[in-house]
């Protein structure tokens, strides 16, 4: 029985809805059983093609960040009634993480945990990006010092710690202080196959272009996600191919 949870979940878009979607899919297909914890418009426990998904409310009008833990530790609780689970894998580095991450553990589950972003690059940067480097986040200020400790924190309450790349482990073990033991690295699980099947349809309907790489981005327009840096860097390669011409 394996359990992830996640702040986003289909219906609601967005990277991490996906790569979950994905995940459990691919992991009930491969037999196991699969529960869903996340966040969505209203209350509601249904199966969803085998995989039991259970949503709490995101918006409360009163009190909401208040009650929020209140509901979580409800809907906690009633996953544990239908069966604890085997091992529970979190996709938030924030408290709802903690929150799960503390409540599974307490009662001897393995837990893992997604670095998927950084929580104290993506506070610091949310109004606007006044750091680029990563690695020099941590210490620009008293406030990025306490929000290190926080991530921390919460990075501590989990057995391992999932890493997309050589790079974000090298954050967690050189920056966050995390021991290299404790970090998995492992990609992201999506099977591009379909998307790249349906790439090639583009070239009937585009005669005159000439064959090169089509690069996109699908994100949202948020300072740390620095969209700007990624168009910078495609037009230095259009430039580098023009000059190898």
């Amino acid at each position: 029985r394996i359990l992830l949870a996640t702040g986003v979940y289909p219906p609601a878009i967005g990277g991490p809805a996906k790569q979950v979607y994905d995940l459990a899919h691919a992991l009930a297909t491969a037999g196991h059983t699969v529960s869903v914890l996340t966040f969505g418009h209203e209350r509601s426990i249904e199966k969803r093609d085998d995989i039991m998904v259970y949503t709490m409310r995101r918006n409360i009008a009163i009190f909401g960040k208040f009650l929020k833990y209140f509901h979580l530790r409800a809907m906690l609780r009633v996953i544990v009634s239908a069966g604890i689970p085997d091992i529970v894998q979190v996709n938030s580095v924030r408290f709802f993480g903690y929150v799960v991450g503390r409540y599974f553990k307490a009662r001897g589950v393995p837990t893992i945990i997604k670095y998927a972003g950084d929580f104290v690059f993506e506070t610091i940067n949310r109004d606007t990006l006044k750091v680029i480097e990563i690695a020099d986040v941590f210490t620009i200020s008293l406030k990025a010092r306490w929000l290190r400790w926080l991530e921390q924190r919460i990075l501590k309450t989990f057995d391992r710690i999932w890493a997309q790349s050589a790079y974000q482990r090298n954050v967690l073990v050189q920056h966050l202080g995390i021991p290299e033991s404790s970090v998995v690295v492992m990609p992201n699980y999506i099977d591009i196959k379909p998307y790249r099947e349906g790439a090639t349809l583009l070239r009937p309907d585009m005669p005159d272009m000439k064959p090169r790489p089509i690069i996109l981005s699908v994100s949202r327009l948020v300072p740390w996600k620095n969209i700007e840096a990624q168009m910078h860097v495609a037009a230095k390669k259009q430039e580098f191919e023009k000059a190898k011409e």
